[in-house]
């Protein structure tokens, strides 16, 4: 309601009158079936264009192909073909599994860097590049002279640095060469001495180089290292390409559990498809790392695949190794309490949350306290409690539970505690997690914590960590520290180079804090340490009285910050949709148009074969094959997008670029690498996939019902735009008829086209399936071109037919019934139906298709399924629907509007002129809208029990125009002196 606070004229807008109500559309058609490939979420269509660019062509519709005895590209081309305009099309497939691949990429870092030559002809050379960036702040010097080149006449050899001084982000390359001299496994670990520029010390990065004579078959890798993975978590997955060297045909054999010491390691699986390679042959060995609730830490074993060659028995070796990571984790890796004031009071607890990463449940069976010392019998665990007894929970993946623990100080002593807390994964025990325990009692200085983590330091750099010491002696007296003789010793009371020592201020008055900053310079340390365990010692004194020291474990991880360029995840590339025509695609990387070492561009190609033997063709001999004399067919899809950028904020970022063009694949970016260098293999996506085949069942067509992934009839239910529902594979699959009919009875929006089946009985016995009036049944099949062979194929009507529908509707209307309207592009019918067969075929609501002399091949019925004589026309039938569903959605307005007289005048008034348009449209019988139709919305229509009750009820009467089914001239002789007929 309006305020008027001020004299003045106001000029409102207000609603008046009725509110037009637009017609919905009554031509969309939704198709379901099998396509060659796809998403399995319907999508709109409006052209064959469409169709064939998302679900493919008919290359595959060919005699003895996957899709020979299936009908819907069949279907929604006579659609099309017939006048169809828009039609949505939901991919049915039984299987469930995604073909996927990884994009790799170069990236800094890296646990165990390494050159893997895999395997190579004897007697040939192969050549990498080994690139080496420095990752610190200041420049470093690479001892050239002092690299660990192999000795003369290793099968190894290593150049010397491009760049011997390299500033902070540069890099230097050395090139590394192998050249093997018989079937056997060679490594050497490469040295490379480096340090800072003023530096007099040196610190000494590894590169492991491996390679492989090659005999009958060869491998891209000879080493598979995986990132960590949680145990019973997500399983993670490589790819080694296996190539056929020999002139025969090689066939590998079960590859056997991997080993490590003769024990297997059952975290590493392996297998190979195909299992048979012709000669120059390629195949994929999919290695997965699974480790299991029990594995934890570092993990390596031996892979060996078995393979023959013209009844010769040999063997492939392949080293894996990975980390498994705990499927339960804290949210701290420590609990320190740091010092108390009082003992014998305990502190406010401290929340350790426990989180469940694996895919399994894990339970987590109460928590204890124990020594560090397991063997020190006089330890004291009892100054910490925790709540473990009644944690027993179950966490599901992802779920999180809280565990509380207190610290009460005995005396002023530091204690230190494990608190172990103990799990099953999925049934099965695993180690148990554990979490340093540190607190101490009262004394005169209190830090805020009692260790030292300096984290991870790169060598090079200099690291900083500041600790609040308060003076808590509580006689007034103030704390001295003495910061010049401050010590960091290690084993054995060792002074330890690099670290310094200060106090700021160096006095601290009762009460007040200082602060301890301790500094780790790491060019001036020995270059040979990697982990760092020290005490730190400052001398202190309280008031002038006795001397007295302040000790702090302090702890430092020394990381090489000069890394080589090893190959990493750069995105996942997953099939648009299920199913194995995924493993048909192929995926190359290659420089960029515009690349320059300044822009690192780069062009990823994905190129995809319909036929299994041309994608098997293009597996032989390199799917990138190309030239007049190649054995490799064309692809069906050659996409290439050029210029892409890793950078998210580029106009060219390669993941929305692919995302958003490509009708073959979807790509998720998996880290900040850039793709690797263009000399890369090519490489296929896979899966592991149902043998054989799953079959097309009922519950495939029903599909999944779950909120953001339905599939099927599932997923059309949330399509409004959908009113005419068709599958032309109906009479292969059990009780889909049914399903489709219900689909459409259950919404009340729809209208399914049905088909006889090609064997039928003839017309003797021919009935619809059903009784119903929300479908409509067609005979018989109809004779097509294939567009790919040219071929005649025989296919069911009904995509043909809803084409028909579908221009009738636009052309004259819902209300034309779509029956003598000729078929196009169709060559001739299964059997040619009489009027003596139509004579019993129509009376039961069986529709023919006939084909007249000079008219053509046309639809020649038009009766619903339904015994019910009001509804035993499709037009009638549809024309309510097309009624209900336009006053459903345009009257939406009145929902919680006042429901009152005015309100039943705005509403009649707005039926009445939405039912005056649908009669002067020629969809409603008499000669004035009074004899066509009725509107009732006031007290006759509703009581006041309905009014209290928020019932708005209008009664409508429409009188709906018949089909000249019968169309009777009766002729008799006239003559002149006849008064009349």
């Amino acid at each position: 309601m309006a305020e008027y606070l001020s004299p003045g004229v106001y000029v409102e807008e207000i609603e008046m009158g009725p509110k037009p109500i637009e017609g919905v559309s009554t031509s969309t058609v939704g198709f379901l079936g099998q396509t060659e490939r796809g998403q399995v979420a319907p999508r709109l269509l409006t052209s064959p264009a469409d169709y064939e660019r998302f679900y493919g062509g008919f290359k595959l519709y060919a005699a003895g192909e996957r899709l020979a005895s299936t009908y819907l590209g069949y279907a929604v081309k006579g659609f099309f073909d017939n006048g169809g305009k828009r039609c949505f099309v939901g991919r049915i497939e039984a299987e469930r599994e995604t073909a996927t691949g990884t994009l790799q990429g170069s990236e800094v870092g890296g646990a165990e860097p390494r050159v893997d030559f895999g395997s190579v002809r004897i007697g040939t050379r192969a050549s990498e590049t080994l690139t080496l960036t420095n990752e610190l702040d200041v420049p470093i010097r690479i001892d050239g002279g002092n690299i660990g080149r192999p000795p003369t006449g290793n099968v190894f050899h290593v150049g010397v640095p491009t760049v011997t001084e390299v500033e902070p982000g540069e890099a230097t390359s050395i090139e590394v060469t192998y050249q093997p001299t018989d079937g056997s496994r060679s490594t050497h670990t490469l040295t490379v001495p480096y340090g800072g520029l003023e530096a007099t010390t040196t610190r000494t990065f590894e590169v492991e180089l491996v390679g492989q004579g090659a005999g009958n078959v060869g491998s891209d890798a000879l080493h598979v290292d995986f990132e960590a993975a949680v145990a019973a978590g997500d399983p993670l997955t490589r790819r080694v390409a296996l190539r056929n060297l020999s002139t025969e045909v090689v066939d590998f054999g079960t590859i056997p559990t991997p080993t490590d010491g003769g024990s297997d390691v059952n975290a590493f699986s392996a297998t190979v498809d195909p299992e048979s390679l012709g000669p120059e042959g390629r195949t994929t060995l999919l290695v997965e790392f699974a480790p299991g609730p029990t594995d934890l830490g570092p993990l390596t074993a031996t892979l060996t695949v078995p393979y023959e060659v013209g009844g010769a028995p040999e063997d492939l070796t392949i080293k894996l190794s990975g980390e498994a990571a705990s499927a339960l984790v804290a949210s701290e890796p420590a609990l320190d309490f740091g010092r108390v004031d009082t003992t014998g009071t305990a502190t406010p607890p401290q929340s350790l949350v426990l989180r469940n990463r694996s895919n399994v449940d894990v339970d987590v069976d109460g928590a204890s306290i124990e020594a560090v010392d397991p063997n020190d019998a006089t330890a004291s665990v009892s100054q910490f409690t925790d709540t473990g007894d009644t944690l027993t929970d179950t966490l599901t993946e992802g779920d999180e539970s809280t565990l509380d623990v207190q610290f009460t100080a005995g005396d002023d002593s530091r204690v230190e505690a494990i608190l172990v807390i103990p799990y099953s994964v999925g049934g099965t025990p695993a180690q148990p997690l554990r979490v340093p325990l540190v607190g101490q009692g009262p004394t005169d200085l209190a830090p805020e914590v009692l260790r030292i983590d300096m984290g991870e330091v790169p060598y090079g750099t200099t690291a900083r960590e500041e600790v609040s010491v308060t003076n808590r002696s509580g006689g007034g007296d103030s704390a001295v520290f003495d910061a010049l003789n401050a010590t960091v010793t290690g084993t054995g009371g060792a002074d330890i180079d690099g670290f310094g020592v200060t106090v700021t201020p160096a006095e601290a008055a009762d009460g007040d804090p200082t602060l301890v900053t301790v500094t780790l310079d790491t060019t001036t340390m020995d270059p040979t340490l990697n982990t760092v365990e020290a005490t730190l010692t400052i001398p202190y004194s309280i008031g002038g009285g006795t001397p007295e020291q302040l000790t702090l474990p302090v702890r430092a991880d020394i990381v090489d910050r000069l890394d080589a360029a090893t190959s990493v995840a750069v995105a996942s590339v997953t099939a648009v949709g299920p199913g194995v025509w995924g493993r048909n695609v192929a995926i190359s990387v290659g420089a960029g148009t515009q690349y320059s070492p300044t822009n690192p561009v780069f062009r990823l190609r994905v190129r995809y074969w319909a036929r299994d033997d041309d994608a098997a063709l293009a597996r032989d001999h390199g799917p990138f094959n190309t030239g007049r004399e190649s054995p490799v067919p064309e692809p069906d899809i050659d996409d290439s997008y050029d210029n892409l950028s890793v950078s998210e904020s580029s106009q060219t970022y390669f993941v929305e670029t692919v995302n958003r063009a490509s009708t073959v694949v979807r790509l998720a970016r998996e880290g900040t690498a850039m793709p690797t260098g263009w000399d890369v293999e090519p490489f296929w996506l896979d899966g592991t996939f149902r043998r054989p085949a799953p079959e097309i069942g009922l519950d495939d067509y029903e599909g999944n019902d779950r909120a953001g992934e339905r599939t099927g009839l599932n997923a059309f239910v949330e399509l409004d735009e959908i009113s005419l529902v068709c599958a032309p594979d109906e009479n292969e699959v059990v009780g889909l008829t049914d399903a489709l009919v219900t689909h459409c009875e259950t919404l009340g929006d729809r209208f399914a086209i049905l088909q006889a089946s090609e064997d039928n009985d003839g017309a003797g016995t021919l009935a619809p399936p059903l009784d119903s009036s929300y479908g409509a049944f067609y005979y018989p099949w109809v004779d097509v071109q294939n567009p790919e062979t040219n071929v005649i194929t025989r296919v069911p009507p009904g995509g043909h037919v809803a084409g028909v529908y579908a221009r009738t509707d636009v052309e004259r209307g819902v209300h034309k019934a779509p029956a003598n309207e000729r078929l196009r592009r169709v060559d001739k019918l299964q059997f040619t139906v009489t009027k003596g067969e139509q004579d019993m075929l129509n009376p039961r609501g069986v529709n023919v298709v006939r084909s007249f002399r000079d008219r053509g091949i046309r639809v020649w019925g038009a009766r619903t399924m339904s015994s019910d004589p009001s509804w035993k026309y499709v037009n009638v039938r549809r024309l309510f629907l097309f009624l209900e569903e336009s006053i459903d959605q345009g009257t939406q307005w009145v929902v919680f509007e006042p429901n009152n007289e005015a309100l039943w005048a705005r509403v009649r008034q707005t039926l009445e002129n939405f039912l005056t348009t649908v009669w002067r449209s020629g969809a409603l019988m008499g000669s004035s809208p009074e004899e066509a139709f009725f509107v009732r919305c006031d007290r006759s229509t509703m009581t006041q029990n309905d009014i209290d009750n928020g019932r708005l009820i209008a009664v409508i009467g429409v009188a709906p125009t018949k089909p000249a089914e019968f169309v009777v001239f009766r002729i008799g002789q006239w003559t002149a002196d006849a008064s009349g007929a």
